[in-house]
């Protein structure tokens, strides 16, 4: 895996992982239960991690250069 991608994907886990824990909060607060919650958290959490992952590899492809481009006026 080249270094930029596995960059990124430390940083999505690390994301990740801070937000799994605010939707465990969430997800107790509003049950009341342990197993419930933490069943939520499971399934919701790698399954978001993945989908960012993905999302971000496919913006650093497809959209970071063009976007620089017209933020800096040099294309519209």
């Amino acid at each position: 895996m080249k270094p930029a991608r596995m960059e990124l994907l430390v940083k999505v886990v690390a994301w990740r992982m801070l937000s799994m824990t605010c939707g465990f909060t969430i997800a107790y607060a509003f049950t009341g239960r342990v197993a419930e919650s933490v069943g939520i958290t499971i399934v919701i959490g790698p399954t978001l991690a993945l989908v960012q992952w993905v999302f971000e590899m496919l913006w650093d492809r497809y959209v970071r250069e063009r976007l620089r481009n017209v933020i800096s006026g040099k294309q519209g």
